[in-house]
């Protein structure tokens, strides 16, 4: 089946400029185009472009997918590269999972902080005083040892 860039636009829920972008940057193999120099998308072109989507959603880089992408191009004999890139990429968003839990269960005690006190069950307090109250809400330590 083949797809006009509106369609695929919309079957992947990604702007028409992103995917002109992307082809543009090389990200894209070589996209058809009509007699009047539309682009057409074959179901390969769909993946290809989900594939990229689903990395930047990932928080990949375009450098990075650029990477990838010439990897992917290379063949086989870049699986082991391939491999890495790839593990790389989930450690980092592992790395992000973990913060963002971090901050909604900071979030959620200040949710549940808040309803108590709006109750009146809990003491008003100062913007500082609310905030030693939550110190134990985030690792420092391990927020310390973190290497970038």
């Amino acid at each position: 089946m083949k797809y006009f860039v509106g369609q695929v636009a919309k079957l992947l829920e990604v702007s028409v400029p992103a995917l002109h972008y992307y082809e543009s940057t090389g990200l894209l193999l070589r996209i058809e185009r009509d007699k009047m120099g539309k682009r057409i998308y074959s179901q390969q072109d769909l993946e290809w472009i989900r594939m990229i989507v689903l990395m930047r959603k990932a928080g990949v880089s375009i450098e990075d997918i650029r990477s990838y992408v010439v990897l992917l191009k290379e063949g086989t004999k870049t699986i082991n590269d391939r491999y890495e890139l790839v593990k790389s990429y989930r450690d980092k968003m592992a790395e992000k999972i973990k913060d963002m839990q971090q901050s909604l269960s900071w979030i959620d005690a200040k949710i549940e902080f808040y309803q108590e006190w709006i109750k009146g069950t809990e003491t008003k307090h100062t913007f500082e005083e609310e905030a030693k109250l939550f110190r134990d809400s985030i690792d420092i330590e391990a927020v310390q040892n973190r290497t970038i």
